[in-house]
């Protein structure tokens, strides 16, 4: 009777099974889990099947993702926290400019100011730098005119009007 495995049969068995998933050397997950190299080997090979391994795979990669957008996230905070340190020095010293009545270190501050108040905008999302505009040519004065057009001159010929229409139906343009 074949013995069970110690591999399987480990309480952290999840964890050892990762390990192997993400590359680390039987001998060392051996080690980490004080087994024998042979028998993580045959555990590799016979218990641990192609589902596992992707959901295990999943997993990690699942994990460096997030990893890598906290590491990006807490850099933003940085930043933003950054920014709002220089606008405030910026506010300072446009505040001392104006005391002083100095009018170019005013303009210079107020211009480091809008840079910076840009940049934070730009971080926070609360700048967009595109423009969306949706045009109803239905509700287009010009086109009405222009399709009515149309339609009179393809009254004389029946055929085209038939064609015109359907090409105008599948791009659901209404036409009246």
């Amino acid at each position: 009777m074949a013995r069970p495995c110690t591999a399987c049969a480990h309480p952290r068995i999840a964890s050892l099974n990762r390990d192997l998933v993400a590359g680390v050397t039987n001998a060392e997950v051996a080690r980490r889990y004080g087994l024998k190299p042979d028998a993580i080997r045959r555990h590799a090979d016979n218990h641990l099947d192609e589902e596992q391994r992707r959901e295990i795979t999943l997993a990690l990669r699942t994990e460096r993702a997030q990893a890598v957008a906290d590491a990006l996230n807490e850099g933003d905070v940085e930043i933003h926290r950054s920014l709002k340190r220089v606008v405030t020095e910026i506010d300072s010293l446009l505040q001392r400019a104006k005391a002083d009545g100095n009018d170019p270190l005013a303009l210079m501050s107020l211009r480091e100011m809008r840079n910076a108040l840009m940049d934070l905008a730009k971080l926070t999302g609360t700048l967009q730098n595109e423009l969306t505009v949706n045009v109803n040519l239905n509700e287009s004065p010009q086109f009405i005119v222009l399709r009515q057009m149309i339609l009179r001159v393809l009254d004389r010929h029946p055929d085209a009007k038939a064609d015109f229409l359907g090409e105008m139906q599948r791009l659901q343009i209404g036409h009246g």
